[in-house]
């Protein structure tokens, strides 16, 4: 029941789990900041709601 941060390989197209976080927050400003910083694609994967997952995705510092 965490939120998985997650970057995506640009060459293979997989997404590879780099770190873990307890509060979405501190997932989101950390998302931001390394793709604003490496321009990879990042995502955070918030499994935590019944419905199923939440996935944002981060370019360039910006969500979609």
């Amino acid at each position: 029941m965490r939120i998985n941060l997650e970057r995506r390989d640009n060459e293979t197209r997989r997404w590879h789990i780099v770190a873990v976080f307890d509060c979405g927050t501190y997932a989101m400003w950390a998302a931001r900041a390394l793709s604003e910083g490496d321009g990879w694609e990042w995502r955070l994967v918030d499994n935590r709601h019944p419905d199923g997952p939440i996935v944002i995705i981060y370019k360039g510092g910006v969500a979609s």
